[in-house]
């Protein structure tokens, strides 16, 4: 017989010259009470050094910035998976927090330069619905997020608070054809919260 809990443990290390040895643990354990339901817990941490174009990409208006440390992340979360005969489900809420992070801000009116941000805190929450029928596949997904920096509180530019979506798609034979629309509540444009987007 299957045994219902499933469970996993990896050990990473990472290596730049900012941390000679960032160690990454990560941890995962899973239950499954009946066939069509999975609950899942996970933690750990990533560590990710910074891209070229992040260190070293120039042009008019936007530069990279070679003196950058790498995005150092922890993380936890709890994922819910259901299926019931042609709908299958998720949903899912994490925390991040991240030690250091990677953006592209404004420095002045006429350029933009990856910065390091410092410490984000990230609640999110997540759902996704997807019905199929026949050659045809229904989906729709929603989610939050309250992204703020922690020295003094403010949102983090570009994160919506609200994103949702719909979507369809039909396979007949060699040819599949699909439709999708995404929405996204006002998003901050810089780190002071001066400047904003409308939704789109």
């Amino acid at each position: 017989p299957k045994v219902p809990v499933d469970a996993m443990v990896a050990i990473g290390f990472a290596s730049t010259g900012a941390d000679p040895l960032a160690v990454l643990p990560n941890v995962s354990l899973g239950y499954r009470p009946v066939q069509s339901l999975h609950i899942a817990a996970v933690a750990g941490r990533s560590y990710r050094a910074p891209a070229f174009d992040e260190l070293y990409f120039s042009a008019t208006g936007i530069r990279g910035n070679p003196d950058l440390d790498p995005e150092d992340t922890w993380n936890a979360g709890l994922d819910l998976e259901a299926t019931l005969g042609p709908l299958s489900g998720t949903l899912s809420g994490y925390y991040q927090r991240l030690n250091e992070s990677i953006l592209f801000l404004p420095v002045s009116p006429y350029l933009v330069e990856a910065q390091n941000t410092g410490a984000i805190e990230a609640f999110g929450a997540e759902a996704a619905l997807a019905a199929t029928l026949g050659p045809v596949t229904l989906n729709g997904a929603f989610a939050w997020l309250d992204a703020r920096f922690v020295e003094g509180g403010n949102l983090v530019p570009f994160k919506s608070a609200y994103t949702a979506s719909l979507g369809a798609r039909m396979a007949l034979g060699r040819f599949t054809g699909y439709v999708t629309s995404l929405y996204r509540s006002p998003f901050t444009l810089d780190r002071f919260e001066s400047r904003s987007e409308e939704w789109r």
